[in-house]
């Protein structure tokens, strides 16, 4: 792992949220601290990380004041206390000492894909990855956590095994992405951009930067075909959908109730056939299509393929508004086949 993710795992030590073989990892780096090699680093580097975790410690002591602080808490406040001496941060930061992460915990696996291909990985829940060419992944073995936790540097395609006592969670170094059952692609590039995307169910994103304070102004919550992305730069979220919708999976039934042909149908009820087969709003005016008519398929294709043909057909343009599609038209007064 790399600094900012050992730097999560603090953060959320302190706030005693981390399932017990994370917790493990934390407090055997704290007690090996002065019995392995010590790492070089720069003063402007240290300098950097005084002032970061001063800042934790001020905001720990703040929340704290209030109430006695019991023995728990004078350890987490001293674990945070000693990384102002010890700026190196542990095991994550120097990878050439590896073998330190595997004393402190054997149950921690890491994936590094260099076959030059994608490469499929089975958790230990069932749940599928698809990591790409370079990236990297690490997870826990065997079960244990409050939470199903995973590491990603890169670009990987998840599709999660469901389970609501157990939520999924993947950690970037700017993201994290939370669900209980779903599949969805994270694709982290160089420069700290993340964006993911949604293919089946419902996915909470929010930013590791602002993981304490009120997620309802940080969170974002995607449903299939939306995707988000988060820009390193400006520290912010844009949602939008993606490139190319796909019909939902599991939609047979609505396909079995809206039909799969479509002869001589009312244009009201293709827009809301395709609303409902790729949970995309779509927005028109009735009054506008109320007379047309059109013969098509939904058969297969994604959403723009189908809104191309029959936005040909009527004369009409559509255009991408956030979340939802507007389709603008001047109407018809014939029968029109595609």
């Amino acid at each position: 792992m790399q600094r900012e993710k050992f730097v999560l795992l603090l953060r959320k030590y302190l706030k005693n949220q981390l399932s017990t073989p994370a917790k493990t990892l934390i407090e055997n780096w704290f007690t090996s601290i002065g019995k392995n090699d010590t790492i070089d680093i720069d003063a402007t580097q240290e300098t950097e990380l005084k002032k970061r975790y001063y800042k934790a410690i001020k905001r720990r002591i703040d929340t704290s004041e209030s109430r006695r602080l019991s023995f728990t808490h004078w350890k987490e406040m001293s674990i945070a206390a000693s990384l102002l001496a010890f700026v190196c941060v542990g095991i994550y930061l120097y990878r050439h000492n590896s073998a330190v992460a595997i004393e402190a915990h054997p149950n921690l696996s890491k994936v590094l894909n260099t076959d030059g291909v994608d490469k499929t990985i089975t958790l230990p829940d069932g749940s599928k990855v698809i990591l790409h060419h370079g990236s990297e992944i690490e997870y826990f073995k065997t079960g244990g956590q409050t939470a199903r936790e995973v590491y990603l540097k890169g670009t990987a395609f998840f599709d999660v095994t469901h389970n609501p006592s157990q939520p999924f969670v993947v950690y970037t170094n700017n993201l994290i992405t939370k669900v209980l059952g779903t599949s969805f692609t994270i694709d982290e590039n160089e420069t700290g951009d993340v964006l993911v995307s949604v293919k089946t169910g419902r996915v909470s994103v929010f930013s590791n930067e602002h993981e304490s304070q009120d997620k309802n102004q940080q969170q974002v919550i995607l449903t299939p075909n939306q995707k988000v992305l988060f820009k390193s730069k400006d520290q912010k979220m844009v949602s939008g959908l993606v490139e190319k919708p796909q019909q939902i999976d599991n939609q047979q039934n609505i396909l079995d109730t809206y039909r799969r042909e479509y002869l001589q149908a009312p244009a009201a009820e293709i827009f809301e056939a395709m609303e409902k087969l790729y949970g995309v709003p779509i927005d028109f005016e009735l009054s506008e299509f109320s007379t047309c008519k059109v013969t098509t398929s939904l058969e297969s294709g994604d959403l723009y393929d189908r809104l191309n043909i029959v936005c040909e057909v009527l004369n009409a343009t559509y255009t991408i508004d956030g979340l939802s599609i507007k389709i603008k038209g001047v109407g018809c007064e014939n029968v029109l086949e595609d």
